[in-house]
């Protein structure tokens, strides 16, 4: 992954409020409905990130960041990513259960 400005090539510039800026992608992840975009950003401090949203159907979003909070939304993922894995790990286990139960409700009848 790049790790500066001069590694990475002007992906594109977004006109905001506080004046143009410019936009150098570093990284991105497309999946089957679309994909996700993130890289580095010009000209607009302290937003110095950002994050696209690229939907196959749609319109892009994009968030202009600081570093704080891209940290902050990295967090929260996790926090939901993890929350999502331990409930499926919940369910297998009481399947789990159920299916060995009902194996010693058969050997007795």
């Amino acid at each position: 992954m790049p790790l500066v400005l001069s590694e990475v090539e002007l992906t594109f510039e977004i006109e905001t409020a506080k004046g143009k800026a410019s936009c150098y992608q570093a990284v991105d992840q497309l999946y089957k409905r679309g994909g996700f975009s993130a890289g580095l950003v010009e000209g607009i401090e302290p937003d110095t990130l950002y994050l696209r949203v690229h939907p196959s159907k749609g319109d892009e979003i994009t968030l202009l960041l600081r570093p704080d909070e891209i940290q902050a939304i990295v967090w929260v993922c996790a926090g939901a990513l993890w929350s999502h894995e331990m409930l499926e790990e919940k369910k297998k286990k009481k399947m789990r259960k159920m299916r060995k139960k009902s194996r010693r409700r058969h050997r007795k009848g």
